[in-house]
């Protein structure tokens, strides 16, 4: 039986999607292949990033353009594709547009050209066709190119997976034209290695997963649904031996770790022996972890062996710097500021410098403040740590997702979280896009200085708003004891008569000012 998987693209906004290996696909592939079955696989955005898509720098100016995955000259297929500033970036602004609270976002494809994609069906004929689906708000590209495939041959079943079907599967039954829908992981093929020899460029980076699950109930994920709220590990023994093996095979040092909770199972012990058997390859991995370590849980000594495995930074999120509004509880946070401190602290003891240190912080979340994403950053900035902004996005089948009727009403699409979906005003949505730009500007040099620069004014304005909120409470006061004082006397003095109405006429130029505020 001949087997094609496909990768399909998607629509986002303000900037080009992230686009991942299919961990899925690449392990289904081995499980077809280990049956003797044959796979094509064709990938809508072969570049896949070990560190970040396209990140462009704005140095006055100049612009210089950075690439953190395959280089250009490398790429084997899908060349000729006239889209964006270059025949090679995958991505090009469609010509829509969205509108949120007063702002205009582009609409965003990133992935190879349909054309591109028909001409391969047509000189490929499939027996079964296999869509892996990631973040369910790119969901329009899924239904497309399901659409192409049952257009080109309606006899061929397509069978959909990933995360998005998982998370709405009655969405996808409605949407896409596939003939069965798989919810969840396939206990089938779950343990197989990942077939980096089907993608249609050299790996450059290895993937692996350490644990599943969480015991948490954050309102803002959704994890606990997918993976269940025990936490399960791999067999250590045997995922070492087959990174090992692929790094050899490949010649790769790259190694992407992904990773719920793990340091919960056995207090750390089983990641302990994950490092331990790591740093007995002897073979020098450059790891990145992009879900980071719970700095509660997280020890010195812990540290010094996450440093001397080989991984490039230690991620140690902060989420939320302050309570206000409950997001503490909210965010289902286990730990206290004191235990981030000393995280931080340990980690630059156990050898990484303070540009290795990163600590995530989400912004833009249900029922959160401005206010409290700025006392977060005023943390982060008087440790020097670098700082990475994740935008809230509602998840559905998390807690804040399904008891919003506002979010049910948005097309999924718009779900983006760069499009501040949770924010419900023209000024938080245009002070939150100003926090953001200072939360994610981890390219630019002097990123610190910057920051501080914000605080001093946003600390000024505070100030002014301050000020000019007493000043006018006294101006009211006046007002106030004046035309008692009026009131209590049958004859009022001309002097007196004016200055109630210096007074009165300074309070309604104070509300003046405030209206067109």
């Amino acid at each position: 039986m001949k087997n094609l998987l496909i990768d399909p693209p998607g629509y986002s906004h303000v900037k080009p999607m992230m686009s991942e290996y299919p961990v899925g696909l690449l392990k289904l592939s081995s499980f077809l292949k280990h049956k003797g079955e044959e796979v094509d696989y064709f990938d809508f955005f072969p570049r896949k990033a070990f560190v970040c898509a396209t990140t462009i720098v704005n140095k006055g100016d100049s612009f210089k353009r950075f690439y953190y995955g395959n280089n250009e000259e490398n790429l084997r297929c899908y060349k000729a594709q006239p889209i964006a500033i270059n025949r090679n970036d995958f991505y090009r602004n469609t010509g829509e547009y969205v509108s949120r609270l007063g702002s205009v976002f582009p609409r965003i494809y990133s992935g190879a050209e349909w054309h591109v994609f028909e001409e391969y069906l047509k000189n490929n004929r499939p027996d079964k066709i296999w869509v892996g689906s990631g973040i369910s708000y790119y969901y329009n590209g899924t239904v497309e190119a399901i659409n192409m495939c049952k257009r080109i041959y309606p006899e061929v079943p397509v069978v959909l997976g990933g995360i998005y079907p998982s998370l709405c599967p009655d969405h996808a039954k409605k949407f896409t034209k596939a003939d069965v829908i798989v919810e969840g992981e396939c206990e089938e093929f779950k343990n197989f290695p990942l077939d980096y020899d089907i993608l249609p460029n050299r790996p450059e980076y290895l993937v692996s997963r350490f644990s599943r699950g969480c015991p948490n109930n954050c309102k803002f994920c959704a994890v606990s649904y997918l993976e269940g709220r025990v936490v399960k590990t791999i067999d250590v023994k045997k995922e070492v031996d087959e990174i090992a093996r692929a790094s050899k095979k490949h010649n790769l040092r790259k190694l992407k770790l992904f990773g719920s909770n793990m340091l919960i199972p056995e207090k750390g012990k089983i990641f302990e022996e994950w490092l331990d058997r790591i740093i007995a390859t002897n073979i020098s991995f450059e790891i990145i972890c992009p879900e980071g370590f719970a700095p509660e849980l997280l020890t010195k000594a812990m540290s010094k062996k996450i440093y001397q495995a080989g991984f490039a930074w230690i991620s140690i999120p902060l989420d939320s710097g302050s309570d206000e509004g409950g997001m503490k509880k909210s965010m289902g946070k286990k730990y206290e500021l004191e235990d981030w401190e000393r995280a931080i602290r340990e980690a630059g003891e156990a050898g990484f410098k303070k540009e290795q240190i990163r600590a995530s912080v989400i912004y833009g979340m249900y029922g959160q403040t401005v206010a409290d994403v700025m006392e977060t950053v005023k943390i982060l900035t008087k440790y020097g740590v670098r700082v990475v902004g994740n935008a809230y996005t509602p998840v559905p089948k998390s807690s804040w997702y399904e008891n919003s009727d506002r979010f049910k009403e948005l097309d999924m699409e718009y779900m983006d979280g760069e499009l501040l979906p949770a924010v419900t005003n023209v000024k938080d949505f245009n002070d939150f896009c100003m926090a953001s730009n200072l939360l994610t500007d981890t390219m630019l040099l002097g990123g610190n200085d910057r920051r501080e620069d914000f605080l001093k004014q946003f600390d000024t304005e505070d100030k002014r708003k301050e000020g000019e909120m007493i000043g006018k409470e006294m101006i009211d006061k006046m007002a106030t004891v004046l035309i008692d004082i009026s009131e209590q006397n049958e004859v009022l003095s001309a002097e007196t008569k004016k200055l109630i109405d210096v007074v009165c006429d300074l309070t309604k130029r104070v509300e003046s000012l405030e209206a067109k505020k």
